[in-house]
């Protein structure tokens, strides 16, 4: 046993009483240099884990009902892992406090290369001593500051902490509470890291102002695999600077525009923009206020994903009409496993076509599409070439 390097318990419900018996094992192997306890219910004693070992590189306690009640034991034995790579404690309840704690142990490591306290009830008192990170771990590739309520003062104070990073490839701000007035800090990091491939800022307040300057920012960046820009209140006024974004990233795998105000002119723009891309798997417009008018645009931009694997149109206005038209691109695809078309006043006129994509996607697993105006014996007619495949169909 003195020869483990790499130590795998995730999501085995282990509790306080059975970590305690594993740290016995752990004290025999001090070369330790992955753990992952991920998904389990360590809580109290998730700082034996790393007791007596001084090896990691890689940490993974994510989900395991952590506080700041025992924050300082566990920063305690990250500040031993001097070499320490990747740290994983989303989905904790850290708060701020635990966060400040836990920051100061990473404080004395210069290898981190990979963040996650996303989902920690953290705010903005904890800004500066995350942003303190940076500036002895100037490799950072991963960044995962999600679902935190940092609001722009945090996220302000972080960001320029990190104005000598330029290794970030994945950056996560969503469900922070940032506004526009965070958007210059953004843009200068996104600037200095011009291989930046993922970028979640959804469920924020930017609007358009805040968008633009960040879009902007990203225009000599041609890597871009996920852009997730959802629920931020832009409109067609911000689509501009968005499509040349996303004109000069060919290889985009994912698109979320969820919930916001594009309409038909910002939709159009930004499907233009599209129109040499052929890596899209996932693609989400939902709630856009979109019309029929920009259907032919969506469909072409579709005829050339043929490995699309989502697609979600739901609660904007294509009608019968507009669905028709893109349904007949999706035909031309065997990928999808998700489809909603929910609440897009969609009539039975439009029942042959959307059997069409059921025939070809046998790997369907979840199709949306209640909310319209199926009649009985149209909905009966979509359910007969579903009912031999284990789908999730919501009408």
């Amino acid at each position: 046993m003195s020869a483990l390097t790499k130590l795998f318990f995730s999501n085995n419900n282990i509790t306080n009483n059975v970590a305690l018996s594993i740290a016995n094992v752990l004290s025999s192997n001090t070369g330790l240099k992955e753990i992952d306890f991920s998904k389990n219910s360590l809580q109290t004693t998730s700082y034996i884990v790393t007791s007596g070992i001084s090896t990691l590189t890689k940490l993974y306690l994510n989900n395991n009902n952590i506080t700041d009640k025992v924050a300082k034991e566990t920063a305690a034995g990250l500040s031993q892992n001097t070499q320490l790579k990747e740290l994983d404690l989303s989905g904790n309840n850290l708060k701020s406090a635990g966060c400040i704690l836990i920051c100061e142990a990473l404080q004395k490591i210069t290898t981190l290369q990979k963040l996650f306290l996303n989902k920690n009830n953290i705010t903005g008192i904890a800004a500066c001593d995350i942003a303190a990170i940076f500036s002895q771990n100037t490799h950072i590739q991963e960044l995962d500051l999600s679902e935190n309520d940092l609001k722009s003062e945090g996220c302000i104070a972080i960001c320029r902490g990190m104005q000598q990073v330029s290794t970030l490839k994945k950056l996560f701000l969503n469900e922070t509470n940032i506004t526009k007035e965070a958007a210059d800090d953004i843009a200068t990091v996104l600037s200095q890291n011009k291989q930046i491939k993922e970028i979640d800022l959804g469920q924020n307040s930017l609007k358009n102002a805040g968008c633009v300057v960040i879009f902007k920012a990203l225009r000599e960046v041609t890597t871009l695999t996920k852009v997730l820009v959802s629920c931020n209140s832009v409109t067609a006024e911000a689509a501009h600077e968005i499509a040349a974004v996303l004109a000069c990233n060919n290889v985009l795998q994912e698109l979320d525009l969820n919930g916001n105000f594009l309409k038909v002119t910002g939709i159009r723009k930004v499907f233009q923009s599209l129109q040499h891309t052929s890596t899209l798997v996932r693609l989400s417009i939902q709630d856009n206020c979109c019309t029929e008018d920009a259907a032919h645009d969506i469909a072409e931009v579709i005829s050339h994903n043929t490995g699309l694997q989502e697609l979600n149109l739901q609660g904007n206005d294509l009608q019968t009409e507009g669905t028709i038209v893109i349904a007949k691109a999706l035909r031309n695809i065997s990928t999808l496993v998700k489809l909603n078309i929910d609440d897009n006043d969609i009539s039975d006129e439009a029942i042959y076509h959307v059997k069409a994509i059921l025939i070809c996607n046998t790997h369907l697993k979840e199709f949306y599409f209640q909310e319209n105006w199926f009649t009985k014996h149209g909905i009966k007619s979509i359910k007969t070439h579903v009912i031999q495949q284990t789908m999730i169909i919501d009408f």
